[in-house]
């Protein structure tokens, strides 16, 4: 699914396979990689799915989420509402090829040249550059999302 998606839309990124679960993927990792770690996580807002892209030791402010969209409800996704509504596993989602669900970048990642996220199953993660994040991710937006 993340390869045909990175193909078709001549996405600039590589998909990295490991021998061993990569879904909590360890900071340390980050200067191997030569690129900060970076989650995506899905939250519901006002029962409307939000991927929140975020540096991988931030967490999203509720407060925030709920100014930003006049919320009354912001919740954390589920494990089965995730992979319902992205096709992927908890800790496997990629930044991008989530169709029909808006994406906030949040301000701390979208200052990065080049990230290590999900890469669409839990033994993979996937370098990208932020600009095409930006690119190809549905209705990216950058905002100030993170605690």
């Amino acid at each position: 699914m993340l390869e045909d998606f990175i193909a078709v839309n001549e996405v600039k990124a590589e998909i990295l396979v490991f021998d061993e679960d990569m879904s909590h993927a360890h900071p340390k990792l980050e200067e191997k990689l030569g690129a900060p770690l970076v989650k995506s996580i899905l939250f519901l807002i006002d029962q409307a799915p939000v991927l929140i892209l975020l540096r991988g030791r931030d967490h999203a402010s509720r407060q925030k989420l709920k100014a930003l969209f006049n919320a009354g409800h912001v919740h954390l996704a589920e494990p089965e509402e995730v992979e319902e509504v992205t096709g992927y596993a908890v800790g496997a989602v990629p930044p991008i090829s989530i169709y029909g669900v808006r994406t906030l970048i949040d301000a701390r990642v979208a200052v990065l040249q080049t990230v290590v996220a999900g890469g669409g199953k839990k033994n993979c993660l996937l370098k990208i550059p932020v600009s095409e994040i930006q690119r190809t991710a549905w209705e990216p937006e950058i905002q100030d999302v993170a605690e």
